[in-house]
């Protein structure tokens, strides 16, 4: 294109998506509207860049809760431009990561965070594909998702530490996820397979995933897959040791969580009413039955349960 060459020599220092399609947008704007898109003049760069926002993140010592959400109002501020150069959050975010992960890797080699430039792995050094030889391997030794405990229908074998991030194929580094878990889990490094979590302190609150509706609402095994799947991310492990929830019964009304040593049921202490009340939603909006009663427990820990009143 004539005025890609005569304005745009150096293509290589074009910034964004295709030149060709950009200057197409130009074009159309100035056709549309009768006026030149809004030109910003880039002392507004400084007020754009994503390292200073993440060490600003990393110096507030945030909860990855907290950080997901001061991301996110970054991104949607309305005196800045973040939209334009990110057209989703998603990206944004992914881009976030990387500075996040370049300012650490900096500080372990003791470099300027802001002029530092890790050693990243080509496509080409990627560990290959898993064999399905070793697929089937780690899904018979899991027997099923190491997450929310499904031992039949879509099981994927998932990288406990990310492929792209330098993950192997070796068996330490392999899970069993269900479809769900393993999408939910992305390129978070949590290993369900470990029973115990490594967190020093809770979340500030419980994940709030999709809930069984419809005919799978009155499901024991939805809802113990669930209550598991919630659970275990809430742990950052596999936390569960196993749940009691039945179609009638006494483990109708009460459901019972016992967690594998060494993960504190107090930490669902706060969780519980804000858990029991969105289940008892969800049975009601389907028309089941719903429980009045959950209690956690594990070994050489306080019990912790909590109950809401029958209606007279």
């Amino acid at each position: 294109m004539d005025w890609q060459k005569r304005f745009f020599p150096q293509i290589e220092e074009h910034f964004g998506s295709d030149l060709t399609q950009d200057i197409f947008g130009i074009c159309r704007h100035i056709a549309q509207h009768n006026t030149s898109p809004k030109f910003f003049d880039f002392e507004e760069r400084d007020k754009h860049d994503l390292d200073i926002v993440a060490l600003d993140l990393l110096k507030q010592k945030l909860s990855r809760v907290d950080e997901d959400n001061a991301v996110s109002c970054e991104y949607n501020r309305t005196d800045r431009y973040w939209m334009v150069l990110y057209p989703t959050f998603r990206l944004f975010k992914y881009h976030y990561n990387g500075c996040i992960e370049r300012i650490l890797d900096a500080a372990k080699h003791d470099k300027d965070p802001v002029s530092h430039i890790p050693t990243f792995i080509t496509p080409e050094e990627l560990p290959q594909e898993t064999s399905d030889e070793v697929k089937d391997q780690v899904k018979n030794r899991d027997g099923g998702c190491t997450c929310c405990g499904i031992a039949t229908g879509k099981l994927e074998v998932d990288h406990i530490a990310p492929k792209h991030f330098g993950g192997s194929n070796i068996l330490d580094n392999l899970q069993t996820l269900c479809k769900k878990c393993n999408q939910l889990k992305g390129t978070g490094r949590i290993n369900f397979r470990d029973c115990q979590t490594d967190l020093s302190t809770p979340l500030d609150r419980l994940p709030e995933f999709e809930m069984p509706t419809n005919s799978d609402a009155g499901d024991p095994e939805e809802w113990t897959m669930f209550v598991s799947r919630t659970i275990n991310f809430f742990y950052k492990c596999g936390a569960v040791h196993g749940i009691l929830i039945k179609s009638r019964g006494e483990y109708f009304n009460h459901w019972w969580v016992q967690l594998n040593a060494g993960n504190d049921p107090t930490w669902l202490k706060p969780h519980l009413p804000i858990l029991l009340k969105r289940i008892r939603a969800a049975k009601d909006e389907a028309g089941y039955g719903a429980p009045r009663a959950i209690t956690v427990f594990a070994p050489d820990k306080p019990e912790i349960s909590y109950s809401v009143r029958s209606k007279k």
